[in-house]
């Protein structure tokens, strides 16, 4: 197998290398040219020494020869008087031509060198290079020699005709690669009759199609093209369809990336390539300066976002884009939030999606994100001023149900203050007096609830103990009894003895277990009954209120925990209700992270049932 995997030869050289096996008169450098070829095509050392019969040690030294001087250095010292001195120094002369016009970074500068280090260093009075053209039949110039040997550039000319249909076939027919033609008029670059002469044609290929003309004439020193200018020409023609085809594409190719790159690089959306290491292949220049801050692209190309970013953040889009990969699911139009170096927060709208290659397997991703911060404040925006909106349109709704609520009993209070002022009843004077007494503890009912509801909304953190929930029930239970009794009511709990304790503010879950059963107590006819029970679920425990009350219909049920409404706006206002006892439950519900539902039917009663979290030891 093969031994040494950077030893190739270019294909310039490798056409030297083919002309010298075929048509060298030294049997050794024929022999020498062979194993050549054999270690390029990956034929070993041994392999190759064992096809010659000879050591490994001539191969080895056949391949220095060759790495140090090329098909010359192959070759035994001839003699001056040598006839094939002069093709082994045109040989020579031909590699290393080939050589520099590799390092041509463009196409017409190839063109051009080619033409003039042909004249020079190969001995042929006029070169011209010719490229058929888009239309059949026409060819167009690119740079060629005019009559005092100058290098012409010839670029611009208009394509020219074929001088006859049949000259296309006459060289493909030849099976030489190469024609030449005695006596034939030569001709100037725009196309005009200069003299007359020998002209020889070598056809240039990119490997099976044929792309253009490489032309030698004798206008100059009327010097007849012998053999060994044909093969050189061949064998240039040779090298530069190759060397032309190549440069040609690598033209086209850097044009299409260059095109690319202005596209992206002009797009406002953020594209970028990573591979399966999630590192950054390709990065269009509005990513670079706004999302990263770097100056050039070669300072993320290669890179993670890990460099550019919070480890965390990075390993999450990590996380992400290798389950992608495994996957094979694209993420579609995901928001992204992206921490930069200064501190300054960006929100993306990001699409990413597989990048494959010809036979189906995932080999990167393509991503495209849209800076869509704006846009993102500006909803902020918008929402907290229809928030604030509404904040101010609960607040004049409080305001208004909260002064109206206050009329009623403060009116209450003058009209008997007034008459108090004027009887002299004794035992009046003294009903009078506890009417008073109710709407003033009224007064204080509505302040107190309108107070807790205000502390609710604020965002203040609580302070949290462990609360004993059947305790707290008990407490209630003697708090409200005298007035279940008054309206004829009978209070039952069921507390189980190992209830574990709620995390919770005690006073604030106090006023959520009085208002559930003041609330039944309220809408409860006289005879009815009202049930406390508890029990432990999974990491929760339930409060169940349950009544033997009037009930709620179906249309009010959505509503009853809004401020100020009523159900029964008849019988809450006789019992002294604000309106506010149930939004004060859902507020104390909601503050220790709990839920609440609600089942009832009209006529039958109905049942409160609020989860409320365990408290976890610490």
């Amino acid at each position: 197998m093969h031994t040494d995997p950077i030893f190739r030869v270019t294909d310039s050289q490798l056409a030297l290398l083919e002309y010298t096996m075929h048509h060298s008169s030294q049997p050794e450098l024929r022999q020498r040219a062979m194993a050549i070829r054999l270690l390029h095509m990956d034929y070993s050392i041994n392999d190759t020494a064992r096809l010659f019969a000879l050591p490994p040690a001539t191969i080895r030294q056949w391949r220095r020869r060759w790495r140090q001087g090329g098909l010359a250095a192959l070759s035994d010292e001839p003699s001056l008087d040598d006839p094939q001195f002069p093709i082994l120094e045109r040989l020579r002369a031909l590699q290393e031509i080939s050589l520099e016009l590799t390092r041509q970074t463009s196409f017409d500068d190839l063109c051009r060198q080619a033409v003039e280090l042909g004249r020079a260093r190969l001995r042929f009075d006029r070169l011209g290079l010719f490229f058929l053209a888009d239309e059949p039949g026409y060819y167009r110039h690119s740079f060629g020699t005019d009559e005092n040997g100058n290098t012409v550039d010839e670029r611009e000319e208009f394509p020219i005709q074929w001088r006859g249909p049949d000259e296309l076939e006459e060289v493909l027919s030849t099976g030489s690669n190469i024609i030449l033609r005695q006596d034939q008029p030569l001709f100037s670059g725009s196309g005009q009759t200069i003299g007359w002469g020998w002209n020889a044609l070598a056809l240039l290929w990119d490997g099976s199609n044929l792309i253009g003309f490489l032309s030698a004439d004798n206008l100059i020193h009327q010097r007849p093209l012998q053999p060994d200018d044909l093969e050189i020409l061949k064998l240039y023609g040779l090298a530069l369809g190759a060397l032309c085809s190549r440069r040609r594409s690598e033209d086209l190719l850097l044009k299409e990336r260059n095109l690319l790159r202005a596209i992206l690089d002009h797009t406002v959306d953020y594209v970028y390539v990573k591979d399966l290491q999630s590192r950054f292949l390709v990065v269009n220049q509005i990513h670079i300066t706004n999302t990263y801050g770097v100056s050039s692209a070669q300072d993320m190309l290669g890179k993670t976002d890990f460099d550019f970013m919070s480890a965390g953040q990075a390993q999450s889009f990590y996380d992400q884009e290798q389950e992608m990969f495994r996957t094979g699911v694209p993420i579609l139009n995901q928001e992204e939030e992206l921490i930069k170096s200064d501190g300054k927060q960006l929100i993306f709208l990001t699409t990413k999606v597989p990048l494959r290659d010809s036979s189906g397997k995932i080999i990167g991703l393509v991503g495209v994100g849209r800076d869509i911060t704006d846009v993102k404040q500006a909803e902020a925006q918008r929402l907290e001023l229809a928030l604030e909106r509404e904040r101010i349109q609960l607040m004049e709704e409080l305001v208004t149900n909260i002064s109206h609520d206050l009329k009623t009993p403060l009116s209450i209070i003058k009209t008997n203050l007034y008459l108090i002022e004027r009887l002299d009843d004794p035992e009046r004077k003294r009903a009078k007096l506890e009417i008073i007494n109710e709407q003033t503890l009224r007064l204080e009912r509505l302040i107190q609830d309108t107070l807790m509801l205000s502390r609710l909304d604020q965002t203040e953190r609580v302070i949290f103990r462990s609360v004993n929930l059947n305790a707290l029930i008990r407490q209630v239970e003697t708090d409200l009894r005298l007035r279940a009794d008054a309206r004829q009511i009978q209070l039952k709990l069921d507390l189980p003895n190992a209830l574990p304790a709620c995390a919770g503010n005690e006073n604030d879950l106090w006023r959520l277990v009085a208002n559930l059963v003041e609330n039944a107590i309220n809408y409860t006819p006289a005879g009815g009954t009202v049930h406390i029970r508890t029990q432990q679920e999974g990491k929760e425990i339930r409060i169940e209120v349950e009544d033997s009350g009037i009930g709620i219909s179906a249309d009010s049920l959505d509503r009853i925990f809004e401020r100020f409404y009523r159900a029964d706006k008849a019988r809450s206002l006789d019992s002294g209700g604000s309106g506010l006892g149930l939004p004060i439950v859902k507020g104390v519900v909601e503050m220790h992270h709990g839920r609440i539902e609600v089942q009832s039917e009209p006529g039958r009663g109905s049942c409160f049932r609020v989860w409320l979290p365990m408290d976890q030891p610490h």
